[in-house]
């Protein structure tokens, strides 16, 4: 599993890189050259056809929007940016919530199902 930035209640987005070793049941920081900027509310998943973790999007803040894709090979501790982009806001409120954030949920299930799944 990979957990990249996200937001405390009170300061800036973070911008690290976690993986957890089912194996010791431990979180290790990665030190990636290259990374994502600083982000919360990011799209996660993992892509069975290419092996590797996919990010699309987040917040820089309440107001700007991220479009750019990013591929994490967990194996080599990299980040490889796919394609960059910020998305404009058009109107000041929101018509489908927070962007990203509907898909945090389906992340938040799919990683509920893995965990079942390597549970037993």
């Amino acid at each position: 599993m990979v957990v990249f930035g996200g937001r405390p209640s009170f300061g800036d987005n973070l911008g690290d890189t976690w993986v957890y070793d089912y194996a010791v049941n431990m979180w290790t920081m990665v030190d990636c050259s290259v990374s994502p900027s600083p982000r919360q509310s990011g799209s996660m998943v993992y892509d069975e056809g290419i092996g590797h973790v996919v990010l699309f999007g987040g917040l820089l803040d309440t107001r700007n929007a991220l479009s750019d894709t990013w591929v994490f090979d967990a194996e080599a501790g990299e980040w490889s940016l796919l394609e960059e982009g910020v998305v404009d806001v058009v109107d000041d409120e929101p018509q489908s919530g927070i962007p990203g954030y509907p898909l945090a949920g389906v992340f938040l299930a799919l990683v509920w199902f893995i965990w079942l799944r390597r549970m037993g």
